[in-house]
Parts: structure tokens; sequence; C-alpha cells
């Protein structure tokens, strides 16, 4: 009865993770609860995975990798490659993807990609052409250079937390380093050679040109004949049809309109709302419909400014709806419109959902940015808002980092030792604050791995790995003689990059390396040539946009559409599949 719960509770969380029903970290959890509550695993076993210390240093990966993007050091990088592309657009279109690649091994690669988009949009319409030819590849040059090392992506922090968890030995630091670069290589030859056919789907207009905002922004004046003169603004007809006043200008004074506000003759307001209802109500109501659209310059003004952000893989608000995420109370911000899966909307806005990926325009005012660049929920594509950085902490950032990673690779001290600590002298020489050292540490991941191992203590106790394992070792027999490694490798490979391209690639991750642990252990062979294949098909999810969490931030900041990412990252992941396959036993023998 024990092993049929934990196999159900297993595919349960595979349809909510794939179907997106509830967050990763709170799938985890309720099968660990349920785990408990029936008897499966006992209390201990099942927290067993918070004391871990492997999920401390996950958490303190997270920590050092903020107090890298923090001090400038990635700031620096991409201001500096953003330029070579303005100069040299094709030396620098390459120079980009080396530079993202190379830092995603040592900053979560997740930050790169937020630091580089605004970054990337902005020299690339400085240089005559299309972000989206260059959105999308910094992506997957972020994906092939975070997989090379251990601290480059959180993925392979949970899968080498899981086998720590299992009494065996961690990931190496830079263990996944041979494999990983030839695949970085490969992969960056590949885009150079498809780099003409990767679609120009954004362009360099404005921003309310960018989101079709032409039907839904109209200019409106309030005539002396108007019914709503003297009235608050929640008592008039446009308040009743549900239009929402952007902007109000009255005798060259900007003003905010709010329910009370009193409308005057002479008033000039810009309204979000459908324009042929407008219209219906310019003679009924005694208004005067302005000419022309509405542009940025027309919105912003020296307090207001619009600016365009994606909604983060680890946003707090994914899932409530918009008047929930309190954009008006915390930022004092007015939605426009939202861009999702290439589909622009504009009506009932706060009554939606938010997902990751989602793509905002919003008018903030200005004094607000700094506040959008340190809030984690979002990822700012458009409109300088970046925080400055503290440059003067750039060196000792740098030091602790290097000697994180000396010392970890040296073996002088295990990373469980080494990043821990790292991650306190961030926050003691004051590259970091204490709160921003919290907001650091993506909880969700934390969460994720420590209810996954409680899964991966009941596969244990329950044999349930013993009953997945016998499927591989099916395969394994069923090979050709000299080929079993290649298609027990292959075989895994291609079940994880099958359940990445469509859920998390962290929950896939969790999901499957106890999997590929109790195989190895099952068939008599070392399971690391399994886990390999788990941790580099983790990271190759290239065919979909929400294989990984920088496809997600990018598919709507280069207003790219689904087929794009199965037409350019399809050939890519094949090709990584095929060499994975062929290298791994290799390179790590079973």
């Amino acid at each position: 009865m024990s092993l049929l719960l934990v196999l159900g509770l297993t595919f349960a969380a595979i349809v909510c993770f794939v179907a997106e029903l509830l967050p990763p970290a709170l799938v985890a959890l309720v099968v660990m609860a349920v785990l408990m509550v029936t008897g499966v695993i006992g209390p201990e076993s099942g927290f067993s995975g918070f004391s871990d210390s492997a999920t401390l240093t996950v958490a303190a990966m997270f920590v050092l990798s903020a107090g890298l993007e923090q001090t400038g050091v990635v700031d620096r990088l991409g201001v500096s490659l953003s330029r070579g592309l303005e100069r040299h657009p094709a030396a620098g279109w390459l120079a980009l993807l080396v530079g993202a690649a190379v830092a995603s091994g040592f900053v979560n690669n997740t930050a790169v990609v937020a630091v580089m988009i605004p970054l990337a949009i902005g020299a690339a319409k400085r240089a005559g052409s299309s972000p989206s030819r260059l959105l999308l590849p910094l992506s997957f040059a972020s994906m092939l250079g975070g997989v090379c090392t251990l601290m480059g992506t959180s993925t392979n922090l949970v899968v080498s937390s899981i086998v720590e968890a299992s009494g065996r030995r961690p990931l190496g630091f830079f263990e996944m380093l041979p494999l990983g670069a030839v695949g970085l290589v490969l992969g960056l030859g590949y885009l150079w050679v498809v780099r003409s056919r990767i679609p120009e789907r954004r362009g360099g207009d404005d921003l309310t040109s960018a989101f079709d905002m032409a039907e839904y922004l109209t200019r409106v004046t309030v005539t002396e004949a108007a019914s709503m003169v003297g009235r608050p603004f929640a008592e008039s007809a446009l308040a009743r049809e549900g239009m929402d006043v952007v902007r109000l200008v009255r005798e060259d004074q900007v003003l905010r309109v709010r329910g009370e506000t009193q409308l005057r003759a002479g008033d000039e307001l810009h309204i979000r709302g459908r324009r042929d209802v407008i219209r219906t109500l310019q003679a009924k109501e005694g208004l005067r419909v302005g000419l022309g659209d509405v542009r940025d310059v027309d919105l912003e003004d020296r307090d207001r400014v619009l600016v365009e952000v994606a909604v983060s893989s680890s946003s707090a608000i994914a899932g409530l709806a918009l008047s929930q995420a309190k954009l008006w109370s915390r930022f004092d911000a007015i939605a426009l419109a939202r861009r999702r899966f290439g589909t622009v909307e504009h009506e009932g806005l706060d009554a939606k959902p938010v997902a990751a990926g989602d793509v905002l325009l919003l008018l903030i005012p200005r004094e607000k940015r700094s506040e959008f660049a340190r809030a984690q929920d979002f990822v700012v594509i458009s409109g300088e808002v970046l925080e400055p950085p503290r440059r003067t902490r750039m060196g000792v950032a740098g030091a602790i980092l290097v000697a994180v990673v000396g010392l970890a690779a040296s073996g002088v001290l295990p990373v469980v030792v080494s990043a821990p600590a790292g991650a306190v002298l961030m926050v003691v020489t004051g590259c970091l604050d204490l709160d921003d050292a919290y907001r650091a540490i993506d909880w969700d991941v934390v969460f994720l791995l420590a209810g996954m191992l409680a899964l991966g203590k009941a596969f244990a106790a329950t044999g349930a790995d013993a009953e997945l394992s016998d499927l591989l070792a099916t395969v394994y027999h069923a090979a050709p003689r000299g080929y079993e490694d290649y298609a027990l490798v292959g075989l895994l490979y291609g079940l994880t990059l099958t359940l990445t391209s469509t859920m998390s690639n962290q929950a896939t991750a969790a999901l499957l390396t106890p999997i590929a642990l109790s195989a190895g252990a099952a068939l008599g062979v070392s399971p690391r040539p399994l886990v390999m294949a788990v941790v580099f098909a983790a990271s190759s999810g290239f065919v979909t946009p929400v294989g990984y969490q920088t496809n997600t931030m990018v598919y709507g900041a280069g207003h790219y559409r689904f087929g794009d990412f199965v037409r350019i990252g399809g050939p890519l992941a094949f090709l990584l599949a095929i060499l994975a396959t062929v290298s791994i036993p290799t390179l790590w023998p079973l």
C-alpha cells in the first residue's frame, strides 16, 4: 500500500508540475506532508531536508551570486559587452554570448540574464538591429555556460544536494566542465550559423506602440457642457464604463485621478479603455476626443515614466490576480497592458492571474525606479531603472568568489563549508546588505529541495526506487551488447529532457536524481553517469519557453512565439543530446 501511495504521489507531483496547478515548492511541501501524515516516513526523515547541509549550501550559493550581482560585477561586464555590440554588431553579438556564458558559470545564470536583458535591448536598438535577434541566443548561452560549474545554475545545486544526501560524493565544482565546455562551443557555433534565422519580433518603437495601445489609449477633453463637470470621477460615465484615467492634465499640471477627484471643464484626460466605447460617450456626455494616438512622450513627464517589466520565475505574485499584487499600493504603478504567450491584453487586467514570464507595461513614479530594481518579483526590461551598484566592493566580492571556488575545487575545504563562509563574508564586508541576502535566496528552490529529499527517503523506504529502477534495468539488458551504457544514459537523458521541457527544471532534477541513484545501485554500476545525464538534460530545455527560467524571461521580452523556441532550440537540443549520450559513458564510466 505504501508503495502505491509513493508512486501515486510521484505521478500527481509530475501532473502538478506540468500543468502548473500549484507552485513547485508548494507541491513538494504537500508531498512531504502527505508522506508524514500517512506514516510512510517519520517526522525525522520528513524534515531532514531542512536540516541537511546540502540545503544550506544551496542557500549560500544564492547569496554569493547576489553579492557579485549587487557589487556591479555583472553590470560592468554587461555594459562593456553591450558597447561592443554597438561598435561591431557581428563580433559584438558573439562576444555578448560568450561573456554571458562565462559569467553564468560563476553567477546564477538567471541573474546574469536579468541584468543583461535591458542592456542587450538598448544596445541592439542603438546598433539598428532587432533585440529579438539577441535575447533568445542570450538565454541559450547562459544555459550552456551555467551547466559547466556547480554554482552556475540552481539545478546543479539541487542534484548535488540530493547526491550528497544519499551518502555519496557531491558534484565537484568543475566536474561538469569538460563536457560542458564542448557543449558550449558546439552550442555557440550552432547559434552563430542560424543567427540569421532567428526572427525579428521586437522593434524599436515606443512602448505604447509595442503593446498595441493605439485603440486603448485616448486623449479626451472635458467640455463645459459635460455632465461630469463638478462631480467626482467615481460618479462619471467613464468610471461606470470601467475606464482608467492614466493621466490628468489641468492648467499645465499633471494630477493623479482618484475616485473623489472632481472633474473640471478643460481637463485633459488620457484614458485607458476601448476607443469605440469612448466615442459612444462623446456626444452623450459632452466629451471631446482628441485626434492622434497617445505616445510615450504624452504619458511620461518629470514625475512618471513608462517601464516594461517581466514577472520573474521566483516571483511571489505569480498566481495572484494583478489587483492582489498591489502594484498601486506598493509602487503607485498603473498597469496599461500585459503580453502573454505572444498575445497583448488590455482589458480586465486587474482580475487576471499573473504568471511567470508575463510582461507588463507600467506607468510608475520616477522615484520608485530603484524599488523596481530591487524587487525580486520583476525583471526590468526597458527603462533606466537599475539601481547603481556598489562598485567600490567589486574587488572584494571577486576575491571572496575566488576563495570559495579555489578552496572547494582544490579540496582544502568542502563546498558545504566554503560556500556559507563566503556568503557570510559577502554580508560582513558590505558587498551585500543582510536584507538583500535574505531576498537573494530563492526559497522556492530551498523548499522544493527539502520536499523532494523527503520523497527520496520514501522511495528508499517503500522500495519504489527499485520498481522504477527495474524499468531502466530492462532497457539496459535489452540493449545490444556493448551499447548498454549508451542506451541507459540516452534513455534517462531523453526522459529528463522531455520533462524539463514541460515543467520546472529544478523539479525535474529533484524527481529524477533519486531514480538515477537507485538505478545505478540496482544494476550494480556507478550511478555517476546517470546523474550526469540528469544534470545536462535538465539544463537543455531549449525547445519551449517554459523549459528554463531564462527562456521564460526572454519569451515576453523578445515578443517571441512558442514556435520560435521549437524551430531554433529543437536542433540544438538534439545535437547536445547526441553529444551527451556518446560522451557521458566515456567521461564517467558505468
